[in-house]
């Protein structure tokens, strides 16, 4: 069954109704609803969060903690389907239930406790606890727990902060700090994954992260920066590195099967942009794993690129051109297939009054033009205009 959700009337989403491909991307400005759809996305993967709808729990924590509880209006609805789940909204009420095999309340309680004993189990054997007693003594431990319930990680677009407070890490976790459950959550991870990686590299930015008896340094390029922090390097550097190693911890421990990542081009160059589009397509595309993505950005460059991997699979896949000849140019790990990507442009402003709009044409397979730099086009047009008015002032004085 494929993965769908629907939205009327919540927060700036006036409507939507989408189908979610195992790489989906959201591309607006401030404010259009990209990070909302995002959240939602989060809390209805959430094993847990279905399981306190069918047990009449209080289901709206994870709205508070994503700042959203007060995006409800009177005529909000909402539908929300994956697998043989299906999640509904209307009437200020929530509720769930089994489409595939008609479960009963009783059935579908059994069957959600299973999914979270599996999903638990693994998470436990993984941190190295034989019991949920001794894992319970460890806050980090059991947040970690309790988030793979929801199978999904989402990385917020303020993880800069988890760079600044790097040196503060454990005190953080250890403290009730009200910083927002996906920011903790967040931090709590770049925590155990720089105790995995004690040296982790990234090539494109030719840094290399050390994180030894418990202090940072920094070598960017062959010179080591002694007792330089992560939070006194540059912002692109703080809002990647943490980001990288989270997700190589990740994967590595087969941690949640999809992801969240919120602007990830931010405070990077084009070029920089790309080579972290790689980093995360090189994931997306594990056949062991066949993981989820999901990626909201400002950035056409991203488009750009994600058109030229659409475009590389498609060539690839036709009989007349050697696939040999597509790798040359871009390696195969980096393609994406049509039938697994979908990417929407949310606004009304940029869609022509459409709220909701796909990006990718179904005739060519590939993001249409007008959606791969927008702004460049209308400066462009700009600088046209400026440029006539030039010439026909120059003419007049001539004449």
């Amino acid at each position: 069954m494929e993965e769908r959700i629907k939205v009327n009337h919540f927060g700036p989403i006036s409507h939507l109704d989408i189908e979610i491909k195992r790489l989906t991307v959201f591309i607006g400005s401030q404010g259009s609803g990209k990070s909302t759809v995002s959240k939602l996305l989060t809390i209805f993967r959430d094993t847990l969060w279905r399981y306190a709808v069918v047990k009449g729990w209080d289901v709206m924590k994870q709205f508070r903690e994503m700042n959203i509880d007060k995006y409800f209006y009177d005529d909000t609805e909402m539908e929300y389907s994956m697998d043989n789940f299906l999640i509904s909204y209307s009437k200020g009420k929530f509720s769930c239930m089994d489409i595939r095999d008609q479960l009963n309340q009783d059935a579908l309680i059994f069957a959600l406790e299973g999914l979270l004993a599996k999903a638990g189990q693994k998470v436990m054997n993984n941190l190295g606890y034989s019991d949920i007693e001794k894992l319970k003594e460890n806050k980090a431990d059991m947040h970690l727990f309790l988030a793979n319930a929801k199978t999904l990680l989402y990385i917020p677009a303020e993880r800069i902060i988890a760079s600044q407070l790097s040196d503060s890490l454990a005190n953080i976790m250890a403290s009730d700090i009200p910083l927002g459950g996906q920011l903790k959550e967040y931090m709590s991870l770049f925590g155990k994954a720089r105790k995995e990686f004690p040296t982790y590299q990234v090539p494109f930015l030719n840094t290399t992260y050390k994180f030894v008896n418990g202090v940072e340094s920094i070598s960017i390029g062959k010179e080591e920066k002694k007792g330089l922090q992560l939070a006194s390097c540059s912002s692109g550097l703080q809002s990647v590195l943490p980001l990288l190693m989270i997700m190589d911890y990740c994967t590595r421990n087969e941690y949640f099967d999809s992801f969240v990542v919120e602007e990830p081009e931010q405070n990077l160059f084009p070029s920089n942009q790309r080579e972290l589009m790689q980093f995360l397509l090189s994931k997306w595309n594990n056949e062991k794993q066949n993981m989820a993505m999901i990626i909201t950005s400002h950035s056409p460059y991203l488009l750009s690129i994600l058109n030229n991997y659409l475009y590389a699979s498609e060539l690839g896949s036709d009989g007349k051109i050697s696939r040999d000849d597509v790798r040359s140019i871009i390696d195969e790990k980096f393609w994406v297939n049509i039938n697994d990507c979908a990417a929407y442009s949310l606004g009304e402003d940029m869609n022509g009054g459409e709220f909701c709009k796909s990006v990718i044409s179904e005739e060519s397979h590939l993001v249409d033009f007008n959606y791969l730099d927008a702004v460049s086009i209308e400066t462009s047009e700009e600088y046209n205009r400026l440029q006539k008015l030039y010439i026909s002032s120059r003419r007049k004085i001539r004449n």
